[in-house]
């Protein structure tokens, strides 16, 4: 997930500019292929919403912009900038995924 900023006229990719790049879980091997939905506005916690690429999806939250200094992202999160992440198994605890249609 990349994060780039528009300064003037040109794009940016440097952290310096406010830019960023963050991992997520890709056990599918093809990426999520959903649309990054922007959340948070004015005084709130502000975060770029996506479902990641792994088999049975799971939502993830990125800080979009600065995370809390104090910020301890979760042990199953593979990048800090993950604020959370809950598998998207409508509430069925042992619901699985077959991509092969088996």
């Amino acid at each position: 997930m990349p994060k780039v900023v528009w300064i003037g006229e040109a794009r940016r990719a440097n952290e310096a500019d406010g830019a960023w790049t963050a991992r997520d879980l890709n056990g599918w091997g093809h990426g999520t292929g959903a649309t990054p939905s922007v959340m948070g506005f004015g005084e709130e916690d502000r975060f770029v919403a996506i479902t990641d690429g792994e088999e049975l999806i799971n939502m993830v939250l990125f800080w979009r912009e600065a995370m809390p200094e104090d910020w301890v992202p979760s042990q199953e999160a593979p990048n800090r900038r993950i604020a959370g992440m809950l598998r998207a198994n409508m509430g069925v605890s042992d619901l699985h995924c077959n991509r092969s249609g088996q």
